[in-house]
């Protein structure tokens, strides 16, 4: 995500005398510019902070640590910024740690960095888009739903259609566990009574059988009279097998004027850290060279 070339001759010439001390400086300058493109303090990073600003209601917390750093030393003047799509964890050392599952959970961060078509993520079996109907479905205040709520209304749909496989029944008992009631006496003797599910997975009869129409539906004023309500309404649509998503986050080019624009500054400030440190180190040897002679 970010391409970075210091010319490390001229910085020695800027110094003179104390160019030893530069590829400690350089090393500094970087590992402090690419924390603060990435992570920064409190998670203050720039582009923590522009990718929270750019999607609406905010990022979740797990999409915003997909941004992640590798430092620099002195023997080594290479520091990272990285897009980690895979959920797993690069840390500042270079290490890298995998998620708990195989699968590609921050898949979705490639897009909103570059543009392009939207999938289904790897590892859940999905050929389809999960997609909630926003006004009908309770999202968080991001805008997401959670894996529970749609387990909770997909389980209630399954449940209900297994008792009838291939079928569409009317109900009795509980929306957890319904069952099969047959009147015994009455104009419905023989006949099942009871309401339908509440959800139904699938397209809805007397529609046409495309991808907009297939999802997860729910069933609206049902009672004895109507027992498959009075309308429906869709929860999830799941027909779509990809979307396309244009570009709504500049990482690159972000990340390259933050470094740009600071890098001499913080070079000035690494480079006065440096020199301490070597003054430091200086007096700990004389000090130490002293005692011995004693």
């Amino acid at each position: 995500m970010l391409d970075i070339q210091l010319d490390m001759k001229g910085a020695m010439d800027r110094v003179g005398a104390a160019k030893d001390q530069v590829p400690l400086a350089m090393s500094h300058t970087m590992n402090r510019l690419v924390y603060e493109i990435a992570v920064g303090d409190n998670g203050s990073g720039v582009l923590r902070k522009e990718t929270d600003r750019k999607l609406d209601k905010g990022a979740e917390r797990f999409t915003l640590s997909g941004f992640q750093y590798r430092r620099s030393t002195k023997k080594d003047l290479i520091a990272e910024v990285v897009a980690e799509y895979s959920g797993g964890r690069l840390a500042p050392n270079g290490l890298y740690k995998k998620g708990g599952s195989g699968a590609n959970k921050r898949e979705y961060l490639r897009t909103i960095l570059n543009g392009g078509k939207v999938l289904p993520p790897q590892g859940t079996g999905r050929k389809n888009l999960l997609e909630p109907v926003t006004n009908v479905v309770r999202l968080n205040k991001h805008g997401n739903f959670t894996k529970k709520t749609f387990t909770n209304l997909r389980g209630q749909a399954a449940r209900a259609g297994a008792l009838r496989p291939g079928g569409d029944p009317v109900l009795a008992g509980t929306k957890n566990k319904p069952k099969l009631k047959i009147a015994k006496r009455g104009k419905k003797k023989g006949q099942p009574v009871g309401k339908a599910a509440k959800y139904f997975w699938g397209h809805p009869k007397n529609r046409e059988k495309s991808d907009e129409n297939y999802g997860l539906w729910e069933r609206m004023g049902r009672t004895q009279k109507y027992p498959y309500g009075r309308k429906i309404r869709k929860v999830f649509q799941a027909g779509r097998p990809s979307r396309q998503q244009k570009r709504m986050v500049q990482g690159t080019e972000i990340s390259n004027r933050h470094f740009m624009r600071n890098y001499s500054k913080q070079f000035l400030k690494s480079f006065a850290m440096a020199m301490r440190t070597s003054h430091r180190r200086s007096r700990v040897i004389d000090s130490f060279n002293e005692r011995r002679k004693t």
